[in-house]
C-alpha cells in the first residue's frame, strides 16, 4: 500500500483511493500526479494479481476514501463495482484496458476527463446486472452473454487483445464458423418469452456492446431498473450481415434474425452447456443462467455539469 500522497499533500481536497490492475500500470503514475495537482489526497493500491483487486478496494474503503478511482479495463471496473454496491463510496472509472466501454458510456474515455470526474465530478447512481448461480452472485455493469458471444471472450488470447477490437473481431469470426444454433428457452419476468434455436443470448444493462458506436439495445438505459435481452436466432452469414448493417445505421435488425425484450428478471436455459461471460470476463460454462436487475445499486463519478 502506497500512501505517499497523504504525506506529500497538505491540501484539504478529496481523498481518492486509486486501485490499479497489475496488468495495466502504464497510466497509473500519471493518474496519481494529475489527482494531486487537482488538490486531492491520494492513496494507491496495486495487488500482485488481478485476483486481489476486490480485497484492495475493501481496504481503501475502510480507510475512509471519498471515491475509488479504478485504473484498468471493464473487468477491473466490474470487480471494483461489486465491492462498492449499495455503498456511499462512488466508482471513478479510469480507462486502462483494451475496450474501456464503461468509460465510453460514462463520457470519461479520455484520461483528463476521467481524472477530473474523479476529483470533482458529479455522482450518479446506476443499475447493475446480477447473475445467480450455484449460490454465488456475480455482478456485471455492462452486459453478460451465453453461447457464441461468450465463446469469443473465452477464446480470445493476449495476442488478439493487442489488436484491440480488431483482435476480438477476428476471434469472433473463427468462433462463428465453429458455432451453430442450439435450443434455448428464455423466461422474462416469470413468463416464457422465447423457445427455439439461438446462436447467442445477450443480457444488457447498457445498450452498447464492444463500442459506444455499436448500439444493440435501443431502449436500454443505465437507470431504468430493467435489463435488455437480445437473441441472435440464426447462423446465417447473410442474416448476420443484414442485422449488423441495420444496427450500424441505428435501425432495429429484422426479427427473423434478432429479437429483443426487457425485464427485471431473465432466465436463460440452454439444451446443453454453453460458454458464459460478464463484462468481458468468462464465467463457468452453464446450462441455466439467471439474471436480475439491481436498480440504482452503484454510485459512479461522471463529468461535472456545473458551469
Amino acid at each position: 500500500m502506497d500512501t505517499d500522497g497523504q504525506n506529500a499533500n497538505t491540501t484539504t481536497g478529496r481523498h481518492i483511493g486509486v486501485i490499479v490492475n497489475p496488468e495495466r500500470t502504464e497510466v497509473s503514475d500519471e493518474v496519481v500526479e494529475r489527482l494531486r495537482s487537482l488538490g486531492c489526497r491520494v492513496t494507491t493500491a496495486q495487488p500482485d494479481s488481478a485476483d486481489g483487486l476486490g480485497d484492495e478496494v475493501r481496504r481503501l474503503v475502510d480507510q475512509g476514501v471519498d471515491a475509488i478511482a479504478a485504473v484498468g479495463g471493464d473487468g477491473t471496473q466490474r470487480t471494483a463495482a461489486a465491492v462498492l454496491l449499495d455503498g456511499d463510496v462512488p466508482l471513478a472509472v479510469i480507462p486502462g484496458g483494451t475496450v474501456n466501454l464503461l468509460a465510453q458510456v460514462l463520457g470519461v474515455d479520455e484520461l483528463e476527463r476521467a481524472v477530473a470526474a474523479a476529483a470533482a465530478g458529479d455522482t450518479r447512481r446506476i443499475d447493475v446486472g446480477m447473475i445467480d448461480g450455484d449460490g454465488d452472485l456475480e455482478v456485471f455493469v455492462l452486459n453478460a452473454s451465453s453461447g457464441w458471444d461468450a465463446a469469443v471472450i473465452e477464446h480470445v488470447d493476449d495476442a488478439a487483445k493487442r489488436f484491440g477490437q480488431l483482435g476480438y473481431a477476428g476471434t469472433g469470426l473463427v468462433q462463428w464458423f465453429k458455432s451453430e444454433p442450439r435450443p434455448v428457452t428464455i423466461e422474462v419476468d416469470g413468463r416464457t418469452w422465447y423457445d427455439g434455436p439461438a446462436l447467442t443470448v445477450l443480457v444488457m444493462n447498457v445498450g452498447e456492446r464492444g463500442s459506444e458506436s455499436l448500439h444493440l439495445a435501443s431502449d436500454a438505459e443505465f437507470d431504468d431498473g430493467r435489463l435488455d435481452v437480445i437473441v441472435l436466432r440464426r447462423h446465417s452469414a447473410i442474416g448476420f450481415a443484414r442485422s449488423a448493417w441495420s444496427i450500424l445505421r441505428g435501425r432495429p435488425p429484422p426479427t427473423a434474425d434478432v429479437i429483443t425484450a426487457q425485464g427485471a428478471e431473465i432466465v436463460v436455459t440452454w439444451a446443453d452447456e454453453v460458454s458464459v461471460q460478464r463484462d468481458g470476463d468468462e464465467s463457468a460454462p452453464a446450462i441455466c443462467v439467471r439474471y436480475r436487475a439491481g436498480p440504482g445499486r452503484l454510485a459512479v463519478m461522471v463529468p461535472s455539469t456545473a458551469s
